[in-house]
């Protein structure tokens, strides 16, 4: 990814996972990143405050141990303030637990 490009989810693996998988992700610039879990009636099962990453690509696990077997979406979103305009970029995967 270009610098300044956003945010992209390159990897995930293992996928279907049992317990824990990592995420590989690749940001366009350094800013925190929050990671958000939804499960397939949309509802919010996870939210992880995973701290500040510089430009590049980088790794972070997450532990779904207290999940049930299934379908999620996993959704990374990092702040983006341009000129006046303030909001997030996004970018999402599905994961499935085994």
């Amino acid at each position: 990814m270009a610098p300044g490009q956003g945010i992209a989810i390159v990897n995930t693996y293992a996928n279907p996972f049992h317990g824990r998988t990592r995420v590989e992700f690749s940001l366009g610039r350094s800013g925190p990143v929050v990671m958000d879990v939804f499960d397939l009636a949309g509802r919010r099962v996870a939210h992880t405050e995973t701290g500040a990453y510089g430009a590049g690509v980088h790794s972070l696990e997450w532990n779904a141990e207290q999940l049930a077997a299934g379908t999620y979406v996993l959704r990374l979103r990092q702040a983006v303030h341009r000129h006046l305009a303030a909001g997030f970029e996004l970018a999402e995967v599905i994961a499935h637990a085994a």
